[in-house]
C-alpha cells in the first residue's frame, strides 16, 4: 500500500494547501486541509467544509540498478453534508474543488516544474483527475469530490 515517502508527500500537500488557502490563492476559499490514513470523519463535523488529503498508493518502476522510479498517489477529498437536496451547496463544494484543481494544474502541469514538498523534488506528472461522488448525495447526503494528484519521485 502506501510508503513512507507517501505519507510524507501527503501531509506536504495538506500544508501546501492550507496555507495556498489561507493566502488567497485557491479562488478565495479558505479552509484548513488535513492529512489522515483513512479520511472518515463523524457526521457532526460534515456540517462544514472538509479538506482532507489521503496517500493513495505508490508505483514502483525499477529504471536502473540502483534507481527506482515512483509514482505516489495522492487523494484530496473535499466533503460536506447537506439537509436538503440544496444546488447552492453543491455548487460551491465544486467551485471549491475546482479551484483546487486549477491550484495543483496552474503551478506544475503546464509549467514542468518541479516541486519541492518534502525536501526532495517530486513532478506532479498526470493531469488532475477530479471525481464526483453521486451516490453519496442519494444515500447519505453528502457532497463528495475527489481530486487526484499522481507525483513521480527517484529513490
Amino acid at each position: 500500500m502506501s510508503t513512507s515517502e507517501a505519507i510524507e508527500i501527503s501531509k506536504a500537500v495538506a500544508t501546501q494547501l492550507t496555507s495556498a488557502s489561507q493566502a488567497g490563492l485557491i479562488g478565495g476559499f479558505s479552509f484548513v486541509a488535513k492529512h489522515s490514513m483513512l479520511p472518515r470523519r463523524e457526521f457532526e463535523d460534515l456540517k462544514s467544509l472538509l479538506v482532507d488529503t489521503a496517500p493513495r498508493g505508490d508505483i514502483r518502476t525499477f529504471a536502473a540498478r540502483k534507481k527506482t522510479q515512483h509514482d505516489y498517489t495522492i487523494q484530496i477529498l473535499v466533503r460536506k453534508h447537506i439537509d436538503k437536496e440544496d444546488s447552492l451547496v453543491a455548487e460551491e463544494l465544486l467551485r471549491v474543488a475546482e479551484a483546487i484543481a486549477d491550484y495543483w494544474e496552474r503551478d506544475d502541469t503546464t509549467s514542468g516544474q518541479t516541486r519541492t514538498l518534502t525536501g526532495r523534488d517530486e513532478k506532479l506528472i498526470s493531469p488532475v483527475e477530479m471525481q464526483f461522488n453521486e451516490d453519496k448525495v442519494q444515500t447519505h447526503r453528502v457532497i463528495q469530490s475527489t481530486i487526484l494528484l499522481t507525483f513521480r519521485g527517484w529513490r
